[in-house]
C-alpha cells in the first residue's frame, strides 16, 4: 500500500512520465535479435541533470559539471559540450581538477570516487571503500593525493598515481559535506552535516585532528581555504545562513556574513573577496576583510548550489537546480553565457521514421532533436509553457507533434506541431481543458490523437488542426494513446485501470479491456494490429487479443511501475521500461512470456522506450535527463 501511495503522490505532485509510441508499423526487413545478451548502452544523448559541483579548469576555459549520468566537460567560451565522462553508476556529486588540469577526480552516489584522464576520457582509478555517497573531494596542491569525504562520516586520502588508500581520518559523526586542502598541503579542512555542524582541521600527513571549530547551527555545505592560506571560509545551510571567516593560525572567528541558505563558496584568486551561492537563486560577492557587499548576480530560476571562480578572477561560473550553468563577468555582473543541455527529466522520446534522429520532450519545456549516429543535438523546439509529456513524428518524418502539460508552476494544455527540419512552429491545437499527457500520429498521417487530464481523448485533423472527435468514457485522466496500424482504431489507458478501444472514424467505443489493478501508463499495438500491450503501475505488462479483448499473456518481473512498452518490428518481442526501484528495461519473448534480458543503466525512472525501425537497437528516455541507445557494441 505504501508503494502505491508513493507512486500516486509522485504522479500527482510531479506529473511525470508518458509512454513513447512505437514505430513498428510498416516494418519490412526484420531479423530477430539473437545477440541481446551482448547488448549495452551504445550512446547517451543529453547531459543529464546537474547533480554536483561546477569546477573551472586551470586554463580558465573549461568547466567540469557533475550530472546524473557522469561528468560533462564544457567549453565556457563557446558554450559547447566537449566530452562526457561516463562510468559512475549514480549521480556525480563532486568534481575537482588536478592542479595541472590533466586529471579530474569525481565522487558519486555509487559510493566511489574516480580519477580520470580527461584527454582520453578513460578512468584511471576507482577509489572504493566508503560506505556512503562520496559528497566531497579535494586534490593536494602538488597533485599527488586526493581526499574524499562521504556520508559515512569518513575522510580518506588516496595516492593519485596508484589509486592506493593512504589514510583514513576519523571522524565526523555524520556526513562530510565539504573538503579543502590548505595551499601548502599540510592541512585539510572539512565541514560536517547537521547535527555535527563543525568545521574540523586535520594534519594531512598523519591524519590526526588539529582543531574543531564550532559556530554553525546547521550543515556546513561549503569549506574553502583562501589562496594565501591564512583564512578559511565556511558556509551554513538553511537555519544557519551564515558565512564564517576564520583565522587558520589561531582558530579565531574573524567575521560573519549573514546570507540565505549558503550552498557554495569561492575565494577570489587574490584572497580579497568571497563569492556565495545561495538558495535564493542569487550569487553575491563580499569583501573578506570587512564583510562589505560588493555585487550580486541574479538570473537563475532556482537555487544556485555550486560556484567556481575562474583562475584569472575575471569570471564566476554557477550551477543551479534550474539545470543551467551560468558564466558571469565579475567586474560588471553581466551574464556572459548560459550552458544548457536537456538538463531536466526526459518524459518522452521517439525515433524518426528513418531512424536517423530522436525527438525527446522534457520537464525543461522543450523538445530536442538529436542525431542518433553522433549524439549531436540538432535543434531545440521552444514554445510550450509547461512540461512536454509526449512527442510523435509524422509518418513521413517532416513534422513533430508534442503534448504539453502543466508543470514547473505554469499551465499548458496544448498539442503543438513543428517542422522537423527547421524547428519552426506550424500550429497549436487547443481544446483540452487540462494537461495533455500523450500524443500519437495516425499511421496514414492524416490525424493526431491526444490524451489528457480532462479525461478525454481528442482526435485532430493533422493538416488543418481542426478538432474532429472528442472521445468520452474514461473515469479519470487519460495517460497513453496509440493508433492501430490501419488507422481505424485508437487505444487509450488511464487511472480507471482500463484500456479502451475506440472507432477513430465516428468516435464510438469498441471495447474495454479490464485486467490491470491500477493506473495504465502505456499502450502499444503490435505491428500486425492483432494484439495490444499495456503497462501499469501494478508492475505488469499485459498482452491482449485486440479483436476479442482476451488476455493472452501477463508479463511479470518489474519491481516498479511499467511506464512504457514497445513492440519489435516483427512483433515477437516486447520492451518495457519501469520506474523506481527498478529503473530498468526488460525484453520479453511474447510467444512464451519469457524474460529475455534486463538492462540497467538509467539512474532514475525509465519513462519511454522505442525500437529503432527494423533493427536491433532500442532507445530509452529517463527522469535522469538522458536518452540512451542500446544494442550490441561494435
Amino acid at each position: 500500500m505504501w508503494e502505491k501511495i508513493v507512486a500516486i503522490c509522485r504522479l500527482l505532485a510531479w506529473v511525470i512520465g508518458v509512454a513513447c509510441a512505437g514505430l513498428a508499423a510498416g516494418a519490412v526487413a526484420w531479423a530477430a535479435c539473437e545477440d541481446i545478451a551482448l547488448w549495452q548502452t551504445t550512446r547517451v544523448l543529453g547531459q543529464g541533470r546537474i547533480s554536483g559541483d561546477v569546477a573551472y579548469h586551470p586554463d580558465g576555459i573549461h568547466l567540469a559539471v557533475g550530472s546524473s549520468v557522469g561528468i560533462v566537460i564544457w567549453n565556457a567560451e563557446t558554450g559547447e559540450v566537449e566530452s562526457t565522462l561516463l562510468g559512475h553508476r549514480g549521480p556525480v556529486l563532486a568534481v575537482a581538477w588536478s592542479p595541472d588540469g590533466t586529471y579530474l577526480a569525481s565522487g558519486a552516489a555509487d559510493l566511489t570516487a574516480k580519477i580520470w584522464d580527461v584527454a582520453t576520457g578513460m578512468t584511471l582509478f576507482t577509489l572504493a571503500g566508503h560506505t556512503g555517497s562520496v559528497l566531497s573531494l579535494a586534490w593536494s596542491p602538488d597533485g599527488a593525493q586526493v581526499a574524499t569525504g562521504a556520508a559515512d562520516g569518513l575522510i580518506r586520502l588516496w595516492d593519485a598515481t596508484t589509486g592506493a588508500r593512504l589514510l583514513t581520518l576519523r571522524r565526523h559523526p555524520y556526513g562530510v559535506l565539504s573538503l579543502a586542502w590548505s595551499p601548502d598541503g599540510t592541512q585539510i579542512a572539512s565541514g560536517g552535516a547537521y547535527p555535527d555542524s563543525t568545521l574540523r582541521l586535520w594534519d594531512a600527513v598523519t591524519g590526526m585532528p588539529l582543531a574543531i571549530l564550532g559556530g554553525h547551527l546547521a550543515s556546513i555545505n561549503a569549506v574553502v581555504w583562501s589562496p594565501d592560506g591564512t583564512r578559511i571560509a565556511s558556509g551554513g545551510s538553511q537555519a544557519d545562513n551564515m558565512v564564517h571567516i576564520w583565522d587558520v593560525a589561531t582558530g579565531q572567528l574573524l567575521r560573519s556574513i549573514n546570507n540565505f541558505n549558503v550552498q557554495s563558496l569561492a575565494w577570489s584568486p587574490d584572497s580579497q573577496q568571497v563569492a556565495i551561492a545561495a538558495g535564493d537563486r542569487v550569487i553575491r560577492i563580499y569583501t573578506a576583510a570587512t564583510g562589505q557587499f560588493v555585487r550580486q548576480f541574479g538570473g537563475h530560476a532556482l537555487a544556485a548550489h555550486t560556484i567556481s571562480w575562474s583562475p584569472d578572477g575575471a569570471q564566476i561560473a554557477s550551477g543551479s537546480v534550474d539545470q543551467t550553468v551560468r558564466v558571469w563577468v565579475v567586474a560588471t555582473g553581466a551574464l556572459q553565457r548560459t550552458l544548457t543541455g536537456h538538463g531536466d527529466s526526459v518524459l518522452a522520446m521517439q525515433w524518426s521514421p528513418d531512424g536517423t534522429q530522436i525527438a525527446s520532450g522534457a520537464t525543461d519545456r522543450t523538445v530536442k532533436i538529436y542525431e542518433t549516429a553522433t549524439g549531436r543535438l540538432l535543434r531545440t523546439l521552444t514554445g510550450h509553457n509547461g512540461f512536454v509529456f509526449g512527442v510523435a513524428w509524422s509518418p513521413d518524418g517532416t513534422r513533430i507533434a508534442s503534448a504539453g502539460g502543466s508543470g514547473g508552476g505554469s499551465f499548458d494544455a496544448s498539442v503543438r506541431i513543428w517542422e522537423a527540419a527547421t524547428g519552426a512552429p506550424v500550429r497549436t491545437l487547443s481544446g483540452h481543458g487540462n494537461s495533455v499527457f500523450s500524443v500519437a500520429w495516425s499511421p496514414d498521417g492524416t490525424r493526431i490523437a491526444s490524451g489528457s487530464l480532462d479525461q478525454t481523448v481528442r482526435i485532430w485533423d493533422a493538416n488543418s488542426g481542426a478538432p474532429l472527435r472528442t472521445l468520452n468514457g474514461h473515469q479519470g485522466l487519460v495517460w497513453p494513446v496509440a493508433w492501430s496500424p490501419d488507422s481505424a482504431q485508437v487505444a487509450s489507458g488511464g487511472t480507471d485501470r482500463t484500456v479502451r478501444l475506440w472507432n477513430a472514424g465516428d468516435g464510438t467505443p469498441v471495447r474495454t479491456l479490464n485486467g490491470h489493478s491500477d493506473l495504465v501508463f502505456s499502450v502499444a499495438w503490435s505491428p500486425d494490429g492483432t494484439r495490444i500491450a499495456s503497462g501499469s503501475i501494478d508492475t505488469d505488462v499485459i498482452v491482449w487479443e485486440a479483436a476479442s479483448g482476451t488476455r493472452q499473456q501477463t508479463l511479470s518481473g518489474h519491481a516498479g511501475s511499467v511506464r512504457s512498452v514497445a513492440w519489435s518490428s516483427d512483433g515477437s518481442q516486447l520492451a518495457s521500461g519501469s520506474d523506481y526501484p527498478d529503473n530498468a528495461i526488460k525484453l520479453w519473448d511474447v510467444a512464451t512470456g519469457a524474460l529475455i534480458r534486463t538492462m540497467n543503466g538509467h539512474f532514475s525512472d525509465v519513462l519511454s522506450v522505442g525500437w529503432f525501425p527494423n533493427a536491433c537497437v532500442l532507445a530509452s528516455g529517463s527522469w535522469d535527463g538522458t536518452v540512451r541507445l542500446w544494442g550490441r557494441a561494435e
